[in-house]
C-alpha cells in the first residue's frame, strides 16, 4: 500500500441512453472517477476527474479518448454534473490548520522570550546556544546587583526543539540534569547572548 501518492475513487455511476458499439445494447453506464493526492490514505487535494463508459450487457469499457464525438459528448455532459466532494480537501485543511498553529506557537514563544529576556526572573529557564550549532538549558537561580546566578545543563542538544522539549516535559526537574555549582554573568551579557527560548516557571 502506497503511503503517499494518488488514488482513484468512484464518485458516480449513472445510466445513459447510449448504444454499445459492440453488442448494440441500448443502455450503458457512465462511471466518473476522482483522482486525488493522498497521504496515509487521507485525501489532500483532488487532481482531476475522468470517466469511462461501460456496457451493462457485454461489459465493454471505453475510455473517453476511445469514444466518437457523440458518445464523448454524452459522457462529458453526465460527468460534468458530478461535483468534487468537499472531503477531498480535508487533508489540505488539516495541513493548513497545523501550519497556522505552528506559526502561532512560534510567534507566541518569540514574544514571550523577548518579554522574559528583557525582565529576567529567578524562575526562568532558557535555551542558549553553546557553540558549534549546539544548545544547552540554563536555569536562573538568583538575580542580584545587576548579575544573574544560574545553573547549566549537563546535556547538550543538537537543536532548539529538543532543548525546548526537555523544558516543557519537565525533564529539567530530574536529578542530575543540571551540573553542580553555580555560575554568574552580568544581566546585560545574558540578554545579549544567543538565547533562543525562555520559559518562566512559577
Amino acid at each position: 500500500m502506497d503511503l503517499v501518492g494518488t488514488k482513484n475513487k468512484v464518485l458516480n455511476s449513472k445510466p445513459v441512453a447510449c448504444v454499445c458499439a459492440d453488442c448494440t445494447h441500448a443502455e450503458q453506464y457512465v462511471h466518473t472517477f476522482q483522482t486525488y493526492f493522498h497521504i496515509f490514505s487521507i485525501p489532500i487535494f483532488p487532481i482531476r476527474k475522468h470517466s469511462v463508459l461501460e456496457c451493462q450487457q457485454c461489459n465493454k469499457l471505453s475510455l473517453e479518448k476511445e469514444l466518437n464525438d457523440q458518445r464523448k459528448a454524452i459522457v462529458k455532459l453526465t460527468a460534468g454534473q458530478v461535483k468534487t466532494p468537499p472531503y477531498m480537501y480535508v487533508g489540505s485543511v488539516v495541513l493548513a490548520l497545523l501550519a497556522s498553529w505552528s506559526v502561532y506557537t512560534f510567534e507566541l514563544d518569540s514574544t514571550r522570550t523577548e518579554a522574559f529576556l528583557s525582565r529576567p526572573a529567578a524562575s526562568d529557564v532558557a535555551v542558549i546556544e553553546a557553540g558549534q550549532g549546539q544548545f544547552q538549558v540554563l536555569r536562573l537561580i538568583a538575580i542580584e546587583g545587576g548579575r544573574i546566578r544560574y545553573q547549566i545543563s549537563q546535556y547538550v542538544y543538537k537543536n532548539v526543539a529538543s532543548a525546548k522539549t526537555a523544558i516543557k516535559k519537565r525533564v529539567i526537574d530530574e536529578a542530575g540534569f543540571f551540573a553542580d555549582g553555580l555560575h554568574e554573568m552580568p544581566i546585560e551579557r545574558y540578554q545579549k547572548s544567543h538565547v533562543e527560548f525562555v520559559q518562566r516557571h512559577k
